[in-house]
């Protein structure tokens, strides 16, 4: 089954009937936030939301190099930018997703939009990750009303670009954007070449002051 629109598509299964509509308005009203930020008009290619109500399906599309916590991605080739995640009810069989609300998976379409028009502005792969999913988890709302955290995360892996919890990338980011506005944030996502230089700073100043 498919929804089209001139800018995006949405290709579902009958699993997603029951709530396909309410995706499509939540997607429609919220994208304009998150294009603004960028300071995007539109995007220059077809956005492709595919929902996937088989595991072994996107298992095979991923290479079958899932992690047991993995739900979606973002993609992109020389045409289109693809979101693509499984259907609600595969969503919350996944490790740490039992409990994971409708309005949660809705945010989770809306943070890989955000990695989207990150690529689109040209400076996805030359930030930090801290930085890039923070940004994705702050304007997508994941994590609204959660207390900040640091846990596990040192500087090191912060600027050595390793993995580490989501939590510690939303606290980072909620933070230097309540501190030093909007701009800042957007003025580092331009300039990859700074970055390493101001998470010193952030890192040090949160420390500072919030327990770890």
């Amino acid at each position: 089954m498919k929804y089209c629109q001139n800018d995006f598509d949405i290709i579902y299964n009958e699993c997603d009937i029951d709530y396909i509509d309410n995706l499509i308005e939540y997607f429609k009203d919220k994208k304009q936030m998150i294009l603004k930020f960028f300071e995007i008009n539109e995007l220059r290619k077809k956005l492709i939301i595919k929902l996937y109500g088989d595991i072994s399906e996107y298992s095979s599309y991923r290479n079958n190099n899932l992690l047991d916590t993995s739900v979606g991605n973002m993609d992109f080739d020389d045409n289109c930018y693809y979101i693509n995640i499984l259907s609600y009810k595969e969503f919350i069989k996944r490790k740490g997703h039992k409990n994971d609300s409708l309005d949660y998976y809705f945010k989770t379409i809306m943070h890989e939009f955000v990695h989207i028009c990150h690529e689109e502005i040209g400076t996805y792969k030359k930030t930090l990750i801290w930085l890039r999913e923070g940004i994705a988890i702050v304007l997508s709302k994941q994590y609204d009303g959660l207390n900040y955290k640091i846990d596990n995360c040192t500087l090191d892996i912060l600027i050595s670009d390793k993995r580490t919890w989501y939590i510690n990338y939303y606290s980072l980011v909620d933070y230097t954007i309540k501190k030093y506005g909007l701009d800042y944030i957007m003025n580092l996502i331009l300039n990859p070449n700074i970055q390493k230089e101001e998470t010193i700073k952030i890192y040090n100043e949160f420390i500072s002051n919030y327990d770890k």
